[in-house]
């Protein structure tokens, strides 16, 4: 199987951006735009050289919608049914004004009709990660005013119009964040707890995972287990799948961290973390790479069994590199690689069945968007 470049869509000066998407094309952007305020777009991605699902080859800009002025930005999409309507909710949290803010958004499922629903803040921060546990809740991982972890759960309703905060928890100092939700643990071990893992780069330049279970209502945080490696200097995380003992004793879910090590090279390991009150996170698998920067993760689905690892990021040559790769419980194997333009900045995502978007701020400075078919 390879990855190919299909097509592409562009849109103005951005500083930060972030990227989701739902599964039938839909994607959202959130962006930093060059006089530093946040701007939503919606785009349609087709599935094939015909552009029939999108309306033009493969990328299309629908819409957008512009709020105040941000420093960070992270989002999160979500299709959503209420009261006999399906649609796209859309969460984003921003640093404006030194603190974090909350804001949700509704849109059409084909990107139409973007709108400007409620909000919600916190105290100060200075980074930024943005999960969604459910169809109901996310959460998000920040450095806080002290320079500490902080994990706070909200409650969004269907249509983004009410955000409120649920509870939080602090852990260590960090400089960077970023956060994974693994999704209900099993309800023969504890009801419909949700679990999360947080990846952080740590006061003292290591990686540290920390696994979290959230109470179904949002009231309650509880720290679990944790697992930590050597000197990173970025990092993002993805869940890759999920894996169980035979008798499905132990269920566990796969994350994989994609980081700049302390060489400056792409550095992927392999974590699993138990589905259990204890949440140990276990390191398992370690594969090397070149020269990164800028490094971000995703998945992409495969006509195999488990969906593939995505690794992007600013290769020594100041361009665009983006590598695939296997991962089970215990290894971690190279798949395919691709390339493109030069870049200072990259986001990923998954949408259709075997189609990936990176989100790339070029060399020119805007936010280009490019559509890769695996197959």
């Amino acid at each position: 199987m390879t990855l190919t470049r299909e097509g592409d869509g562009s849109a103005g000066a951005v500083g930060r951006f972030a990227v989701d998407a739902l599964y039938h094309g839909l994607v959202v952007t959130a962006v930093e735009d060059g006089s530093g305020n946040l701007k939503v777009i919606t785009w349609m991605v087709s599935q094939d050289g015909k552009g029939t699902e999108a309306g033009g080859k493969y990328v299309k800009r629908v819409a957008d919608a512009s709020g105040g002025a941000v420093g960070r930005v992270a989002v999160s999409a979500a299709q959503i049914t209420a009261n006999g309507e399906t649609f796209c909710r859309i969460v984003t949290a921003v640093r404006t004004g030194g603190e974090l803010k909350l804001i949700g958004w509704k849109c059409d499922l084909d990107g139409k009709n973007l709108v400007r629903k409620g909000e919600a803040h916190a105290g100060t921060v200075s980074e930024l990660a943005l999960a969604s546990l459910s169809d109901s809740q996310v959460l998000t991982a920040v450095r806080n005013g002290s320079g500490d972890l902080e994990i706070i759960v909200w409650s969004v309703s269907p249509d983004g119009s009410a955000i409120s905060r649920g509870a939080s928890k602090n852990a260590g100092a960090v400089t960077r964040v970023t956060a994974v939700a693994t999704g209900p643990f099993s309800p023969s071990i504890e009801g419909s707890w949700i679990g999360a893992v947080t990846a952080v780069e740590t006061d003292g330049g290591n990686l540290k995972l920390i696994g979290w279970g959230v109470a179904p209502d949002g009231s309650a945080i509880e720290r679990r287990g944790e697992g930590g490696a050597g000197a990173i200097g970025e990092v993002a995380a993805v869940k890759s799948s999920s894996f169980s003992d035979s008798g499905f004793t132990n269920p566990r879910e796969g994350i994989v961290t994609v980081v700049r090590n302390g060489s400056g090279n792409l550095e992927l390991i392999n974590w699993l973390v138990s589905d259990t009150t204890s949440n140990q996170v276990t390191r398992v698998a370690t594969l090397l790479g070149g020269a990164i920067s800028h490094v971000a993760a995703g998945t992409i689905g495969t006509p195999f069994e488990t969906n593939r690892i995505v690794a992007a990021g600013r290769d020594a040559a100041g361009k665009l590199a983006v590598s695939l790769y296997d991962a089970n419980d215990t290894t971690l194997t190279p798949a395919e690689i691709a390339s493109a333009g030069e870049i200072d900045a990259v986001a990923v995502t998954w949408t259709w069945a075997y189609e990936l978007v990176t989100a790339v701020k070029n060399g020119a400075g805007n936010l280009e968007l490019i559509a890769w078919r695996h197959g």
